[in-house]
């Protein structure tokens, strides 16, 4: 299955379980615009940003329900073996860590980026993670605004 395919499948379950949560959809709109606009992607893989984030998510409970139910359907439907999540994850964490060999950053930034062998076992030891990387690379935003 192609990346765009898998990511079809999350934008529409998240769209689903989005608007079956009655009680505190504002709350998960809240986190799917937080994840867009004030977290920065490249660096999610980085220090203490992981920690950050899921204290985010358990201070409110429908949104770990949103997020662990979006990540459970969407890994049961877009990946059907371990090989495939696996490859997913490498391709993942090597565009989380690919500035890390520009040169045209200094020093100090490229000490910042993750490298890729860490991106890659934070994403395997946090899957919900995985979905909520995934989830910004989808145009749910655009497709709340129309």
């Amino acid at each position: 299955m192609e990346i765009a395919e898998r990511l079809a499948i999350l934008l529409a379950v998240a769209k689903r379980k989005h608007l079956s949560t009655v009680i505190g959809s504002s709350n998960v709109l809240g986190f799917i615009t937080y994840i867009h606009t004030d977290i920065r992607i490249g660096m999610i893989t980085f220090g203490n940003h992981p920690v950050k984030l899921w204290e985010h998510i358990r201070s409110q409970p429908e949104v770990i329900d949103f997020v662990f139910d979006v990540y459970n359907e969407w890994r049961f439907r877009a990946f059907t073996d371990k090989a495939e999540w696996l490859e997913y994850l490498e391709y993942l964490s090597s565009i989380l860590s690919s500035n890390r060999s520009a040169m045209a950053l200094d020093e100090a930034m490229r000490e910042r980026l993750p490298a890729e062998s860490t991106s890659l076992s934070i994403l395997r030891n946090n899957p919900w993670l995985v979905m909520v990387i995934s989830l910004t690379f989808t145009p749910i935003l655009q497709e709340y605004s129309k």
